[in-house]
């Protein structure tokens, strides 16, 4: 009768010990997760964890599109194009009305004041907040800027000002 009473013990602890190491896991779970609005059950957890994930290879999937596309403009990432003239690239990427990133790539021999970019920018309503140091990779030029919109209820019209860029830099 004392063995099954300590055994029973025993599958109690292990339970025990378990259910502790679920919700520790549970727990990282839920940090690990964008802020969720109201509680959910661990089925809904994990429910959401795989949409998580799914979403995060989908913008994975969706950047490196967008870096093959940038390097095929650029003549496959080939850094040895000299004497030829290197067409400038200019993306814009728009997270919501209010805020801007915008990349050129522009070739050594093509230049442009950076003051006249900012211009063009501000005039179109938007605020810089950040320009990232360019990098010269070969016979490119890298610029990174972001802005944000002055006025957040007007917003930015990108359209616009990648048409302005794009007359200032080609």
């Amino acid at each position: 009768m004392e063995r099954a009473s300590s055994s029973r013990q025993h599958r109690n602890i292990q339970e025990r010990n378990r259910r502790l190491r679920m919700r520790e896991l549970c727990s990282t779970l839920v940090s690990l997760l964008p802020p969720q609005p109201t509680r959910v059950t661990v089925y809904e957890l994990i429910g959401e964890a795989a949409n998580y994930i799914n979403q995060l290879k989908e913008r994975i999937k969706a950047a490196n599109d967008e870096r093959n596309q940038v390097l095929k403009l650029l003549g496959g990432g080939n850094g040895d194009r000299t004497g030829e003239e290197i067409r400038a690239v200019v993306k814009l990427t728009s997270r919501n009305q209010c805020s801007l990133e915008v990349n050129i790539i522009s070739g050594t021999n093509k230049t442009f004041m950076l003051h006249e970019v900012i211009s063009i920018l501000q005039e179109e309503g938007a605020q810089v907040s950040n320009i990232a140091l360019h990098n010269i990779v070969g016979h490119r030029t890298i610029y990174v800027i972001h802005s944000q919109a002055i006025n957040s209820r007007i917003g930015l019209e990108t359209s616009r000002i990648e048409e302005r860029l794009l007359d200032l830099l080609c």
